[in-house]
């Protein structure tokens, strides 16, 4: 599974769109807006380029593209070319070749052995040389490219390898169609009527197909035998003429009608469908209390139609017939699977996407919901950003890698063995949907708990500083333990992260203060516990606790605690974030009466929030020697 997330106009759907025209290439999907230009009156000059490459393929895909695999991958581009408003589409496979000429089979003739076998000692690539691999006679033109087969394949890495273009290959085309994945696109707001036409490529007309298949033989004379009788009482059929009285009365009369007109003769000839043609025209009626076509419910239940018709294909292909190999995979690409659906919902169709996945099909979506990012699975989080290009736009995407991950835990704690599971159960411990916010923010505060997180927005507004308008998140990690999983996870994909964190250095147990050098350790700093309160550039960190500090900076603290108990009726052991809520917006109510929203908001709070308006992303904090895919 990929999760694309990103702000509006960022390219989310442009990724999507673009694989669907790569695996399902169509004129009608790409007009003059699809080029870029740097002049829009002009005509487009550069070429639409989509380049797929296919890794990890099973047995049966190794199997099919074995004449186009290089190594153990498959690399594929569309090319579509604007030609004074005409478009062309090429297909062209992308492979490695060595540089000799006389190592690349395309290039073998018997011209060209007369020419090579008259050097053959000179055949030598890399101190390789290739004459162990010929015939001792002249060889001709298959046991050359014979020989070059088991030479490439007893030295593979010893070769030096290029990367080279083969457009339009006879029969190419042919073999993409039949062995890429099935990809299908649920568009954003799909008519659920689209998606039920039985076309030979769509999902549901498929699905008839396989069902037609599938019926045993008796059956089907049976019901061709009915559909034969049905048609004797409508059709003509030679000589003999069994139809309905009513039909060869009215052909009649029309026919009396028309002879004093035209020396011809008429005959009503309605079309009478064969099994296939049966269903070429399906609705599908649901009944929820009240059975009526699926067109007429409503959007939430409609896309739930959708997924279960692709889920029901998706099964379908997995057994597979003659022509339907099992190996052949499905690519489902779906817009904001959210739309129209409440929370519950939205929870249960993520775990249907989830079992079409775990399997062996991809599912690949856009999404503006946190209920659609599953932390256990960091890795498959694919945030889009628009960037500037030239005089134009670039939509970059950032990854962040399971084995960056693993490396740098194992960097920092030698004794850890971790793997790819117990990677996704450390993560999924450390997020939430709610903190999940932070994936679709510019900047991300991460603080220690509720206190901050309820007051810290209130007192920010005073200052000036519109969090929502300027897409800031403020996460509560719940405690100290895992801000630095969400720092480091926020932090590698790119989004600048601002650390608020208690430093407990009154604290009687080692272990709270043990998090405190951790975290100071993340922040560059030294591995002490400070001894007064740091407002740094990337974090702030109190001496002892928020809550302290601001007694410490509002003169009238305790009266305030006392009041929001009353008010509040909180006892004196809880309440804390709701305490200190009722403090910010009673200090900046006091400011605002004065004319001074900000007067009363503490200073350490002010320096805070300069720190984080001026916060910019400063790099990996990884120890790994992997890199993020970008």
């Amino acid at each position: 599974m990929s999760a694309l997330i990103g702000q509006n106009n960022a390219g989310k759907s442009n990724i999507l769109h673009a694989l669907d025209f790569f695996f399902n290439p169509s004129k009608d999907k790409i007009n003059r807006e699809s080029f870029f230009s740097e002049d829009p009156a002009s005509e487009p000059t550069e070429a639409i380029e989509i380049t797929v490459h296919f890794g990890a393929l099973n047995e049966w895909e190794t199997q099919y593209f074995k004449d186009y695999i290089d190594g153990d991958s498959l690399k594929v581009k569309r090319k579509v070319l604007w030609n004074s408003g005409e478009r062309e589409i090429q297909h062209i496979g992308i492979g490695r070749s060595p540089n000799e000429e006389w190592l690349r089979e395309d290039e073998v003739t018997g011209e060209k052995i007369e020419s090579w076998w008259s050097s053959k000692e000179s055949l030598v690539v890399n101190g390789l040389k290739f004459v162990p691999y010929l015939p001792k006679q002249k060889p001709r033109v298959g046991e050359w490219k014979q020989a070059i087969a088991r030479f490439l394949s007893e030295n593979q890495g010893k070769v030096p390898l290029n990367e080279v273009e083969r457009p339009n290959i006879k029969g190419y085309e042919g073999v993409l169609k039949g062995g890429l994945p099935h990809c299908v696109l649920v568009h954003g707001i799909s008519d659920v009527l689209d998606q039920l036409k039985v076309t030979k490529t769509g999902p549901f007309g498929q699905l008839i197909s396989y069902v037609l298949d599938s019926i045993p033989q008796d059956k089907k004379s049976a019901l061709k035998s009915s559909l034969d009788n049905f048609a004797k009482l409508l059709v003509k059929k030679g000589d003999s003429d069994e139809r309905l009285e009513e039909i060869r009365k009215l052909e009649q009369r029309m026919n009396e009608l028309l002879k004093p007109l035209a020396n011809c003769a008429l005959e009503i000839r309605p079309t009478i469908p064969s099994l296939d043609d049966v269903f070429g025209s399906v609705d599908m009626y649901a009944d929820d209390g009240l059975s009526t076509s699926i067109a007429a419910k409503g959007h939430g239940l409609q896309r739930y139609v959708i997924l279960t018709i692709l889920r029901a294909y998706v099964e379908f292909r997995r057994e597979g017939t003659d022509d339907r190999p099992k190996g052949r995979t499905m690519l489902l690409l779906i817009e904001e699977p959210e739309l129209y659906l409440h929370p519950h919902a939205q929870r249960a169709l993520m775990q249907v996407l989830r079992t079409i996945a775990t399997a062996q099909d991809q599912v690949l979506y856009s999404t503006h919901s946190n209920l659609f990012l599953d932390m256990k699975h960091f890795d498959e989080i694919c945030l889009v950003r628009r960037r500037q290009h030239g005089k134009g736009f670039a939509t970059e995407v950032t990854q962040l890698s399971m084995n960056a991950m693993i490396d740098d835990l194992e960097a920092r704690h030698s004794h850890t063995n971790p793997t790819p599971q117990s990677m996704r159960e450390r993560y999924s411990h450390a997020y939430n949907p709610i903190r999940n916010e932070g994936f679709f923010a510019d900047k991300v505060v991460v603080v220690e708990g509720q206190s901050e997180e309820y007051s810290l927005p209130i007192y920010a507004d005073a200052l000036g500083f519109n969090f929502d308008r300027d897409n800031i998140s403020v996460v509560s990690a719940g405690g100290k333990g895992i801000i630095d999983r969400l720092y480091r996870v926020f932090n590698e994909f790119g989004i600048p992260c601002y650390l608020i964190f208690d430093g407990d250095k009154d604290h009687h147990e080692s272990d709270v203060k043990n998090q405190t050098r951790l975290l100071m350790q993340l922040m560059g700093r030294e591995d002490a516990v400070p001894e007064h309160t740091i407002i740094d550039g990337k974090f702030t960190v109190f001496a002892n606790k928020w809550e302290d500090e601001l007694a410490n900076s509002v003169a009238d603290y305790s009266s305030l605690v006392q009041k929001a108990r009353q008010e509040l009726g909180i006892d004196a052991n809880s309440g804390k974030p709701l305490i200190s809520r009722y403090i910010a917006r009673a200090l900046v109510a006091r400011g605002q009466e004065e004319g001074a929203p900000n007067k009363y908001v503490p200073a350490f709070i002010g320096q805070a929030c300069e720190k984080i308006g001026q916060l910019q992303w400063t790099g990996t904090v990884l120890h790994s020697t992997h890199t993020n895919a970008i």
